[in-house]
């Protein structure tokens, strides 16, 4: 039997008069694949994440990446089975927003980059869970995301 479960910390959150950040997690963020079937397809958490965002004085890039795992002995991933799927927001202006499914590496990826506005925007997203085949050990798998916001 193998277990995939993806655990995400409580919503974050981070402002000052300036800049306002939040990442809320609107369902479980768990997969479990109980059966051989599961381990052949793909999974997705509709409406999972939302990114929350405010930048008054300058413009922001957001970034997603692995943060960290913990995973049964005989793991040794080559790349990450998580992506995140942009199902859209409400900003006019974004600009280099990455709209196909984009994998959550060790690194950070570039999300989109919001100019300067005193709005709250939105942003949403699926996780979504790659085929992940028979190479994984049997076990539980916790996955830890970072997002972060930067500022020239």
């Amino acid at each position: 039997m193998f277990f995939l479960t993806f655990y995400a910390l409580q919503p974050l959150f981070a402002q000052n008069s300036n800049n306002y950040f939040q990442v809320l997690t609107n369902t479980g963020l768990n997969f479990n694949l109980d059966e051989p079937g599961d381990l052949e397809s793909g999974k997705t958490l509709t409406n999972a994440i939302t990114l929350r965002l405010k930048t008054k004085n300058q413009n922001c890039s957001v970034y997603a990446r692995l943060y960290s795992y913990s995973a049964p002995a005989g793991f040794y991933p080559s790349s990450s089975p998580l992506y995140l799927d942009w199902t859209g927001d409400n900003s006019n202006n974004v600009s280099n927003l990455v709209t196909t499914q984009n994998s959550i590496e060790t690194y950070d990826k570039l999300l989109f980059t919001q100019p300067k506005s005193s709005t709250i925007y939105s942003y949403y997203y699926n996780l979504y869970l790659s085929p992940v085949g028979y190479d994984y050990p049997p076990g539980n798998y916790n996955f830890t995301l970072l997002f972060t916001m930067t500022q020239p």
